[in-house]
């Protein structure tokens, strides 16, 4: 019997089946590469993942008493600009990609999405124009209104600055890789910026399946974002666009791993992925950043924290534990902290 040749992708995979054999995964480390060289201090962090509502803006603030109070804690933070601007240093960040997802905010009376989303965009413009280049935006688009998207995000990056656009994976029974949201990836393409897909709340979770908050809004979020990138390697979206450039949460990491490792239902997924598509840490997580680097290669990944979402450690800190975990170098740590996003929002190169 010949022997089957042994590729990149066959040794990732083998790495991380390994890794869960051993149970190693599961606590996201690799005990063999604790011994790695100290890693520096001294770098940049470009936050490609930060959520802020800017002034004006109303949040839906939960009420109740069965709403945690950690969930309050967070929707109070989203409109706090000082609050912003403190956890800079808190965390050891050194610039934040900000964005307003319009699931957190109350319309004002008889405005549709289109005329909140440009609302947004006018008001993130004017945030990050008054924050001395710590704050970088991207533009807030209801990417299921067709024509009339794109238009708001053509305005949005030529008139008024912003970085890209930041879409929700879903809306309704409508998925992004829907017709409806073709205009918006092609204007993107256009103008070479990248489009930051977020998870949404799924209603049919809660109302199928039975969980604890907990369990509900996040494992709901993940299948959203996982199939949302699924899809649009399926529906040939990347086919049709060969300059698009899109970034996914780690919450796609189902669609990753299953379009990395086993191809899905196209032989080409593994490359069309690493062509097309960034992944956020999300928090920072060793695990997830080592699988992903196995699939689509440490330059594909961008620091992500969701503040504020997850506060009260040093970002800084975190990154170069679980870099140290993971085996990577200073060259490879500082392209996850900074290269990477300035590399895909078209920065100056320090």
């Amino acid at each position: 019997m010949a022997k089957t040749p042994v590729t990149s992708a066959h040794l990732s995979r083998r790495r991380f089946n390994m890794l869960l054999a051993s149970g190693l995964l599961a606590h996201g480390c690799d005990r063999s590469n604790r011994l790695a060289a100290p890693l520096s201090d001294d770098f940049e962090i470009v936050d490609f993942h930060s959520h802020f509502a800017p002034s004006g803006f109303k949040t839906f603030n939960p009420q109740g008493a069965n709403v945690p109070a950690e969930i309050k804690r967070v929707f109070r933070e989203l409109t706090d600009l000082e609050g912003l601007y403190a956890s800079l240093p808190a965390q050891g960040v050194t610039r934040r990609v900000i964005n307003t997802p319009m699931e957190t905010l109350a319309p004002k009376q008889a405005e549709n999405s289109a005329q909140l989303s440009r609302r947004i965009n006018d008001a993130l413009h004017e945030t990050c124009a008054a924050s001395k280049g710590r704050l970088l935006g991207l533009a807030t688009i209801d990417a299921y209104l067709g024509d009339g998207a794109a238009v708001e995000l053509e305005r949005a990056v030529l008139e008024l600055g912003l970085l890209g656009a930041f879409v929700e994976s879903a809306d309704g029974d409508q998925i992004i890789s829907s017709q409806a949201a073709r205009p918006t990836f092609e204007m993107a393409a256009r103008l070479g910026v990248p489009v930051f897909v977020h998870p949404v709340q799924d209603t049919t979770h809660a109302r199928k399946f039975r969980l604890s908050s907990f369990y509900q809004t996040n494992l709901a979020r993940a299948s959203i974002n996982s199939i949302a990138l699924a899809d649009m390697l399926e529906a040939g979206v990347f086919d049709e666009l060969p300059n698009l450039r899109v970034c996914f949460t780690t919450f796609a990491i189902n669609a990753i791993l299953f379009g990395g490792l086993m191809e899905m239902t196209r032989p080409d997924a593994a490359s069309l992925l690493r062509r097309h598509v960034y992944v956020d840490t999300v928090g920072v997580n060793a695990t997830l950043i080592r699988a992903t680097a196995d699939v689509l290669g440490v330059e594909r990944i961008v620091l992500g924290t969701d503040w504020p979402v997850f506060t009260g450690y040093s970002i800084r800190s975190r990154l170069i534990e679980a870099c140290k975990i993971c085996g990577f170098d200073d060259q490879q740590r500082n392209a996850i902290a900074s290269g990477n996003a300035r590399r895909l929002l078209k920065l100056e190169v320090n």
